[in-house]
């Protein structure tokens, strides 16, 4: 799923949770493009297993990609 936000919230979070859940994962990868996570977006992701990729990590990683 697409966010467009300048500060990602749980909500998303708990969206791709939700979704881990359903497949049986136990992780998960948030990819951010731009913006900050909240500070409880960022707890929620630690406590639940969701990676969050962002800034000069997810450059590297699409770089790599190519």
């Amino acid at each position: 799923r697409r966010w467009k936000a300048a500060t990602h919230g749980v909500e998303p979070l708990r969206e791709l949770h939700a979704a881990m859940q359903a497949r049986g994962d136990q992780a998960g990868l948030y990819l951010m493009g731009q913006g900050r996570l909240s500070d409880n977006a960022s707890a929620f992701a630690r406590d639940h297993g969701i990676t969050v990729v962002q800034g000069d990590a997810l450059a590297g990683l699409l770089l790599a990609k190519t």
